[in-house]
């Protein structure tokens, strides 16, 4: 059986690990970087995408550069990249 004294240890070292996790500065990163919609501005703007297509005529398109940016750097399926060329046209942009 478990002495009590040992179980205060592992209880009181998993606390202190949680709290050391909670502040530590790259949680925040995480957090900001995997728990929210990223801006179109963004590094992993690409990563919103397939949603913006998939969502048009619904929600308005992105901006001309995030299209372009999808264009280029997403992963589509021959119908996504269709609908993303009618998109850059209605939105006024330079043809893909």
């Amino acid at each position: 059986m478990p002495k009590p004294r040992a179980i205060m240890a592992v209880a009181a070292f998993a606390a202190v690990a949680i709290a050391v996790a909670a502040l530590h500065p790259m949680t925040a990163v995480y957090w900001a970087a995997f728990t929210e919609t990223p801006s179109w501005d963004s590094k992993l703007a690409w990563t919103r995408c397939i949603d913006a297509i998939e969502s048009y005529p619904g929600i308005a398109a992105p901006p001309c550069r995030a299209i372009q940016m999808c264009s280029n750097e997403a992963t589509l399926s021959q119908s996504q990249k269709l609908k993303l060329v009618r998109m850059a046209k209605e939105a006024g942009c330079e043809p893909l």
